[in-house]
């Protein structure tokens, strides 16, 4: 059984499908200790060729039509992984040489039930950037600290709304994507697998290149008024979690409702 299983969804990506797959492939950690699962999710360029340079190396799912959403390739994916650990690369995206050995060392280490580590804005023109909200310092954290920690971060802003991390399998066995959201999929398994965790394990390093392509769906891609529908259904979400969170407070209740709010204006002004 590998130790860690890698999801690609894959809508017509091959102009950056060789980087991802590669990225993955050439870390010395990859081929004892990984699986890569890419799903093809019915694309019309010249996807599948790509993937069939490396029918040997990687598990390859091909979808007859495309799905219409991330969230269930992801969840084909997350019903065919085998690895103790799970993660998930977006195609257009790559890895840095140095990934999987922090991955694997932060495993042996701390075995956490979650691995968060940081990551790079790149640019069409090669321009790299840090995000300004990123992970200060390499810290593990424990279920008792997470209403301090951990919790908030979710009502209070994005820093934890990606799935850039590493799950252990047994933590997010019962948890699928929700494919009603087009957008903020992610933020909504994070909420659960976050929940179900019990402890964690934060990397400042930037192992994880996030490819800012012109009119991308976290970019300007979604309409304003569709992401304010979307987050208004997470922060409903949350609301039923704050109990859980031991969050129940009218402070928390507050913030939860107006995150809707908050998040859309953040938005606004970066436009």
């Amino acid at each position: 059984m590998p130790k860690l299983s890698v999801i690609v969804a894959a809508y017509n990506a091959e102009k950056y499908l060789d980087r991802c797959i590669v990225s993955c492939l050439n870390q010395t950690e990859f081929a004892q200790n990984c699986e890569l699962i890419v799903i093809n999710d019915g694309s019309s360029d010249g996807t599948e060729n790509i993937l069939v340079k490396y029918k040997n190396n990687i598990k390859i799912i091909n979808l007859e039509k495309n799905s219409g959403s991330v969230a269930r390739v992801r969840n084909i994916g997350l019903d065919a992984a085998n690895g103790e650990y799970i993660t998930f690369l977006d195609a257009d995206d790559w890895y840095e040489k140095n990934a999987l050995k922090l991955i694997f060392d932060g495993l042996e280490r701390y075995n956490p039930d979650i691995i968060r580590f940081g990551y790079t804005l790149v640019y069409p023109d090669g321009t790299r950037k840090l995000p300004n909200k990123k992970i200060e310092r390499d810290e593990f954290a424990e279920k008792k600290d997470f209403t301090e920690k951990i919790y908030p971060k979710f009502i209070n802003g994005i820093e934890l709304n990606s799935v850039w991390a590493v799950f252990r399998r047994e933590t997010v066995k019962n948890i699928r994507f929700c494919d009603k959201l087009k957008t903020a999929e992610d933020l909504a398994f994070a909420v659960e697998a976050y929940t179900n965790a019990q402890n964690v394990l934060f990397i400042t390093e930037p192992i994880y290149c996030y490819y800012r392509a012109p009119g991308s769906l976290t970019g300007s891609g979604t309409a304003i008024l569709k992401k304010y529908k979307y987050n208004f259904m997470i922060s409903a979400k949350i609301l039923r979690y704050l109990k859980k969170w031991n969050l129940s407070t009218a402070k928390w209740k507050f913030l939860t409702l107006v995150r809707p709010i908050r998040l859309t204006l953040d938005k606004l002004k970066r436009k």
